[in-house]
């Protein structure tokens, strides 16, 4: 998809999408069991040692909540983004390699107790969700590490989709012989993804990914602007595609294992994100690394939005809202005949 307009139309989106931001995280800040008005969120924040229901509530449950979906919108946005650029495909997206699955299976065999969670306290399940994401990924990368010499992608995809589906029939099999139906709601409801595991310290973690991943695509990015024009015209300018699609497809692992392990497994994001950028701003761009995270961060914040407002308090499964926003944008590439990735 061509980039539309200059520098001024790429400001007026910027300034946009900001605008939204700062309305969503308001709106979300004052969504719950009981309603705030916007100043008194607003003397809350800026006077933080205020002792009362409404600030703890704040501070210690919204606040991170919503700074979770910022974060982790951006984040799989971004990997989204990287991974496009990898396998020069726009049908990539951060789990292309089976980390949901692979997440998916440590979090359902912790939570069902085939996994010990007590000596690891209250991230037992993250922390298990974590290490089988990060399994199959090296798996998959191992699998396939002679046809990534070689420059071939394809194998690469090949091993995350089998790799992807003997998780997935564990996961099955898990959950059949489990005969604990609360377990089983947690499951269905961590498949799902949601915001309301988000404290301080997770937030801290997710950050902390998110920012390096940002900031070695930032500072990719004419290297990146290179590998688009091709993979054959990149390698005779000297550069290394190999090691550059290296460092992108385990930044973008290293984000969404943590990121799945964190919320859930949160779909469409990482797909629909990428394309969004590329009609505004340039592939390789450092203005569309930051914007990709932008879009991310505020697409997620009003999912999480929507999904408490459609069911409050408690809220609706994010990954729900995220897929039913972006099925329309599929039916829209389907139909659109001069639609280019």
């Amino acid at each position: 998809m061509k980039a539309k307009g200059g520098s001024a139309f790429h400001v007026i989106t910027i300034t946009i999408t900001v605008l939204l931001a700062v309305l969503g995280l308001l709106l979300s800040l004052s969504l719950g069991s009981f309603q705030l008005q916007y100043a008194n969120i607003l003397e809350i924040i800026t006077n933080p040692y205020q002792n009362s229901i409404e600030a703890s509530v704040i501070w210690q449950l919204r606040l991170p909540r919503a700074l979770m979906a910022i974060v982790i919108g951006g984040g799989m946005a971004l990997s989204g983004y990287q991974m496009q650029i990898v396998f020069q495909n726009p049908l990539a997206d951060p789990y292309l390699l089976g980390i949901s699955a692979g997440a998916s299976l440590g979090a359902n065999a912790a939570i069902l107790g085939f996994l010990p969670v007590a000596f690891l306290g209250l991230y037992g399940i993250s922390v298990w969700a974590a290490m089988g994401a990060f399994l199959v990924t090296i798996l998959s990368l191992a699998l396939s590490t002679q046809a990534y010499k070689e420059s071939k992608t394809l194998k690469l995809i090949l091993a995350g989709i089998a790799l992807s589906s003997l998780a997935g029939a564990l996961n099955s099999l898990l959950i059949f012989y489990s005969t604990e139906e609360n377990k089983l709601r947690s499951i269905i409801f961590w498949l799902l993804g949601s915001m309301d595991r988000s404290t301080w310290q997770l937030l801290l973690l997710v950050f902390i990914i998110a920012l390096v991943s940002f900031v070695f695509t930032l500072l990719l990015s004419p290297s990146i602007k290179i590998l688009t024009q091709g993979e054959q015209r990149a390698n005779s300018l000297g550069l290394n595609t190999n090691q550059l699609k290296y460092t992108l497809l385990v930044l973008s692992s290293l984000f969404s294992a943590v990121a799945v392990s964190a919320v859930g497994i949160i779909g469409f994001v990482g797909l629909v994100v990428p394309h969004l950028s590329r009609a505004f701003f340039p592939v390789g761009s450092k203005a569309g690394t930051f914007a990709t995270f932008l879009i991310g961060a505020v697409l997620l914040m009003w999912c999480d939005i929507i999904s408490r407002w459609l069911y409050a308090p408690a809220g609706l499964p994010i990954g729900v809202i995220s897929a039913f926003l972006g099925l329309p944008f599929f039916l829209y590439l389907l139909q659109n005949k001069t639609y280019r990735f």
